[in-house]
């Protein structure tokens, strides 16, 4: 399911880790700070970005892709990310969060790891189609 290998390839840098929808405060429409630096780390680039598109993006069991798209958009008007990377990024989500949200005792998860949890669980319902959805993003 996983290959590690196309990780290699990915950009490196000081990353948040925990990049989800509570740990951004907007005013205005914009985002104004960001919090909770406690797992700040040198890592891939792209965990922070599919952790703030899935945070972001999926409810409910439906990820809204022209959220995607624009949450992409603006991303790209500061740095660079080519097209269809969206999706390594989710995968490499998935690899590193999986374990620490699906496990025996996962139905006694608070509210917000109940979430990361459902979060984990679409995207490993949705791995081999995550290219068909969104590799034109």
């Amino acid at each position: 399911m996983v290959n590690v290998d196309q990780f290699y390839n990915s950009k490196k840098g000081w990353v948040h880790r925990d990049l989800w929808v509570d740990n951004f405060l907007f005013h205005n429409d914009k985002v104004s700070a960001i919090l909770d630096f406690d797992r700040l780390d040198y890592d891939y680039v792209e965990l922070d970005i599919g952790r703030a598109v899935i945070s972001c993006a999926l409810h409910d069991g439906v990820l809204n892709k022209s959220l995607v798209a624009s949450f992409l958009e603006g991303y790209r008007n500061e740095l660079d990310f080519p097209v269809g990377n969206i999706v390594r990024a989710i995968q490499m989500l998935w690899y590193m969060e999986s374990t620490w949200w699906i496990h025996a005792n996962m139905d006694q998860h608070s509210v917000p790891p109940s979430r990361f949890a459902d979060e984990m669980n679409w995207i490993a319902k949705n791995y081999s189609a995550l290219h068909s959805i969104l590799a034109d993003l």
